[in-house]
């Protein structure tokens, strides 16, 4: 009987120890401090030289990504491409973007020019599924238009997703 309390107390304590590591570090330590123990480690080396040559566009990234995690879909809805605009209306991406995981921050990393009017940027991404934090890099496609650059989201992918609904 007394091993029984043990496993008893132990899967209470245990219990109870769990949430207590899905502390959110934004809140903490800031979005600076955020990358800190990730850039010493080495596992990601944002490219300065390259970020600070594309500063216009990286400026651009953030408000966007900003946007995204502050959950401003109306910012970041009008910094989507007037193609994507014309095919998905508003009310159909905010609803696609509340349903997401939860997005902490998101850095660029370096800018790869595929012409001269669309770019890839490589991002690294903070984000949260229930109480796990994960983090992921990934591309993400802009295109200038005009004087200005716009994120491009693929377009065929997102008439599939609302003829599947």
């Amino acid at each position: 009987m007394n091993i029984l309390l043990r496993i008893i107390v132990v899967i209470i304590c245990l219990g109870l120890a769990i949430p207590l590591l899905a502390v959110d570090h934004t809140k903490i330590a800031g979005q600076e401090g955020l990358w800190k123990d990730i850039k010493k480690e080495g596992h990601v080396k944002p490219d300065k030289e390259n970020l600070e040559k594309n500063k216009d566009l990286v400026t651009r990234y953030n408000e966007y990504w900003k946007a995204i995690v502050a959950r401003d879909y109306k910012k970041a809805y009008a910094m989507e491409s007037t193609d994507y605009q014309k095919k998905v209306g508003y009310d159909l991406y905010a609803e696609r973007l509340k349903n997401r995981i939860n997005i902490k921050a998101v850095e660029p990393i370096e800018v790869k020019q595929l012409n001269e009017k669309e770019v890839v940027v490589r991002g690294f991404m903070r984000y949260q599924i229930e109480i796990i934090d994960s983090m992921r890099t990934f591309d993400d496609k802009w295109i200038k238009e005009g004087e200005r650059f716009k994120h491009q989201r693929d377009t065929e992918e997102e008439a599939k997703k609302s003829s599947e609904k």
